[in-house]
């Protein structure tokens, strides 16, 4: 039996917040989104898809620290991540390698068990951002690579899911 193959859009709002205090940074962020394209249902291989979040920040005065984050998405869990066609569903993840072992989240916990990484942009920790190093002006990207597993049996729809990147200085 052959099935139609179909697309879905993945959704990726981006936010970032700044300090309240005289010197902060001021930063800009943005995001291709993320599309798996289309997916056949009957088919055992899994469908790849890779994006980027960038953000440049400008300041006055010495480096800054900026982590980037990641909400587990209308799934409410980091480790199952879900794109949704009204009541039906597709397993898929985000992670911050190529080899997609290291989920991309929000940091340890978070109210989830487990270890969920994130890109510290700057000296130490995370995972770290292509980029200059604390430096006004540069434009830091962060690689995103998306994994939609083979063999899930679901109708033909547009399937998506809504991702906030947070950007913290």
């Amino acid at each position: 039996m052959i099935r139609p193959h179909f697309a879905w859009p993945w959704l990726l709002a981006a936010i970032w917040s700044a300090a309240a205090h005289a010197g902060a940074p001021t930063c800009t962020m943005s995001t291709g989104g993320l599309a798996f394209g289309s997916y056949n249902p009957t088919a055992g291989s899994a469908v790849v898809a890779n994006s980027t979040i960038s953000f440049t920040c400008t300041y006055t005065g010495t480096g800054f620290t900026a982590t980037l984050s990641i909400s587990p998405g209308n799934s409410g869990s980091y480790t199952n991540r879900t794109l949704a066609f009204g009541s039906q569903s597709l397993n898929y993840n985000l992670y911050v390698n190529a080899a997609d072992t290291e989920i991309f989240g929000g940091g340890t916990g978070n109210g989830v068990s487990g270890t969920y990484y994130y890109y510290l942009c700057y000296a130490g920790g995370g995972v770290v951002c292509n980029g200059g190093s604390g430096q006004s002006g540069t434009q830091y990207v962060a690689p995103m690579y998306g994994l939609l597993p083979g063999g899930q049996d679901v109708s033909a729809g547009t399937y998506s899911d809504t991702i906030i990147a947070t950007l913290t200085y």
